[in-house]
């Protein structure tokens, strides 16, 4: 219950016996004893983890589950085999509601079919694979397909694309309702051009039309002034219709850009949450592991049995630079990667807050600050409390690796059909992280406090001259991440502004 505590994204934990038998699980309402899901065989088998999206009598009750399974080892033998359910629809659910622009249909699929979307309904628009490329065959839509590229190694089940479509009806509505708006000037110069150029031919044919008429007058050749009035209307209504058009041009140019700004900008900084609720979870979790309550508890703790624990542990969570623990009087005796700071004394206030706490939901971060811990570079790390009994003895810290990790987050999320570029800020505008080449981190971003000072809306969008050059920028707050800044101890406001250049 500790595990599923922490990390709530799974609604079922099961420990089976090598024969499929349940020793143990979460969910109360999932009545299950036996699995003959191979899964079980097939974890069994192999030294990596399984995973499986399908129905099983694992979770009998759902038409399908997403399993993660891992064989448990002990004195080099197989004993059992432990399986995660992941939430799978309830995840997808927040990651439509986070995305989905207007009237867009958001669906995931992969050679097993759609496996997840935003509106039931258009499980039945029909969906041709073929070549590892997607073709809606119902032409209503205006669609883009886009396979995974995969995130920290991890690429999905079957080779996962996302798939968004638009209504075409819809399309040509949102664009009647915004071509009154007050409109950047997007046009780029041979656009502007066509407009001259029609000008141009429009006041020749009115010369010309003023030369007729005179002609006409004098000759009394009455007839031609009706043909005259006639190409004179034919010829505004022209202009007008060229202009328009390329106006129309204009107004879905400039709501793509505003769109691709402010879907990045979700889109880094929801990641940044997911990620970071991670390390929240990681750090309360391995706080628990009866090693190190024991060791701490020790007069002489074993610092050698520690560090190699840590080591396993940051060799399987690379997000992390090194991985700590400390005693009560905040001395590390233990460290993953760095045994020079074994012995030192530590000072700051993260620290002190997780040795006064004794609920093991709570954890701790640093400021956003330069430390000794990350080479002086500036990063988070998440504390928690490890307790033997009721006695606090000590906490663990995880270095979170934020230039790497932050930046990486940025680069994946900037649309790479436009130029510009990201930054994380917090709500003094000081940089977390950005993918702009001449921007420091913990600098002040110079920039107007109403995009940082987001309430209800949580996103804002306007234009911007930085160095020289034209952008439209987008920020979007952090809303957190299930109980992650939402439901527990730790408040922390940050934004994500993405400049997409005009």
């Amino acid at each position: 219950m500790e595990y599923a505590s922490k990390y709530s994204v799974y609604n079922e934990i099961i420990i089976f016996d090598t024969q499929g038998n349940v020793q143990i699980n979460m969910n109360r309402d999932n009545l299950i004893q036996k699995s003959t899901d191979p899964i079980i065989e097939d974890a069994l088998n192999t030294n990596d983890y399984v995973e499986k999206y399908s129905t099983t009598d694992i979770f009998a009750s759902q038409e399908k589950t997403l399993v993660y399974a891992q064989k448990i080892r002990h004195n080099s033998q197989n004993i059992g085999v432990l399986c995660l359910c992941f939430k799978f629809e309830d995840e997808l659910e927040s990651i439509f509601k986070n995305l989905s622009h207007n009237n867009e249909i958001l669906s995931i699929s992969g050679n097993l079919g759609i496996l997840a979307t935003n509106q039931k309904s258009s499980k039945n628009i029909p969906i041709k694979f073929e070549d590892k490329k997607y073709t809606i065959v119902n032409k209503k839509y205006v669609s883009v397909s886009k396979q995974t590229s995969g995130y920290q190694g991890y690429s999905g089940i079957s080779d996962w694309y996302a798939t968004a479509m638009q209504d075409t009806i819809e399309l040509v509505k949102e664009n009647v309702n915004v071509a009154n708006k007050d409109k950047k000037n997007l046009l780029n110069q041979e656009l502007n051009d066509i407009i001259e150029k029609a000008n141009d031919i429009i006041d020749d044919i009115a010369d010309v039309i003023i030369n007729g008429e005179l002609i006409a007058c004098k000759q009394k050749v009455y007839l031609l002034t009706p043909i005259l009035d006639n190409m004179r209307s034919i010829s505004t209504e022209l202009l007008s219709s060229i202009k328009d058009s390329i106006r129309n041009l204009e107004v879905v140019v400039e709501e793509g850009l505003i769109h691709d700004a402010k879907m990045a900008s979700h889109l880094a900084i929801d990641i940044m949450d997911r990620s970071l609720y991670e390390r929240a979870n990681d750090s309360r979790w391995w706080a628990l592991t009866p090693l190190f309550e024991d060791e701490l508890f020790s007069d002489t703790p074993d610092s050698t049995k520690l560090n190699a624990t840590l080591k396993y542990i940051n060799d399987l969570y690379t997000v992390y630079t090194n991985i700590f623990i400390y005693d009560k009087n905040k001395k590390v005796i233990a460290s993953s990667t760095d045994s020079s700071i074994i012995g030192n004394t530590l000072s700051q206030e993260y620290l002190e807050k997780t040795l006064f706490n004794t609920n093991t939901q709570n954890y701790y971060v640093s400021d956003f600050e330069n430390s000794s811990l990350y080479r002086d570079k500036a990063t988070y790390i998440y504390s928690a409390t490890i307790k033997k009994s009721s006695a606090v003895v000590g906490g663990i810290g995880v270095v979170f690796d934020s230039e790497v990790e932050f930046r990486e987050m940025l680069n994946d999320s900037f649309p790479s059909s436009k130029k510009g570029f990201m930054v994380f800020i917090d709500k003094d505008k000081r940089i977390i992280s950005t993918n702009h080449s001449s921007l420091k981190i913990l600098d002040i971003l110079d920039i107007d406090e109403k995009f940082v000072a987001l309430k209800d809306a949580h996103s804002i969008y306007d234009y911007l001259t930085y160095d020289d050059k034209e952008y439209i920028v987008a920020s979007v707050s952090s809303q957190g991440y299930r109980e992650y800044k939402t439901k527990d101890n730790y408040v922390n406001a940050t934004f994500c502004l993405t400049f997409i250049e005009i």
